[in-house]
């Protein structure tokens, strides 16, 4: 699967998924890291990826007025080197169809 990780994502979250094998865009490489949501969700929906953030208010709101493959929001609560393997764990469990077009929290 390919993830497109918003600027707030964890450096463990985006190891995690790269040694799981999935495709992992950054935003700093597609587009300037002051970027508007709107503009990040839309950049994800172009690449054909799965948008991956920590940023719940802002997507959250966004999601459903604008096309996104599907939302994957990380929660703060954990220690940053607990978060990529929560990450990887919910894509394992969901599956491709469980992300697609929906909101998951890990």
């Amino acid at each position: 699967m390919k993830f497109f990780l918003d600027h707030d994502v964890s450096a463990q979250v985006q190891w995690a998924l790269k040694h799981a094998g999935h495709e992992v865009i950054l935003l700093r490489e597609v587009l300037p890291m002051d970027s508007q949501d709107p503009d990040v969700m839309q950049k994800a929906f172009e690449l054909g990826s799965f948008l991956v953030t920590s940023n719940r208010n802002d997507f959250l709101e966004l999601f459903g007025k604008q096309p996104c493959h599907g939302l994957l929001i990380v929660i703060r609560r954990d220690p940053p080197e607990m978060e990529g393997s929560k990450v990887v764990r919910l894509i394992q469990k969901a599956g491709e169809s469980g992300i697609r077009g929906n909101i998951n929290f890990a």
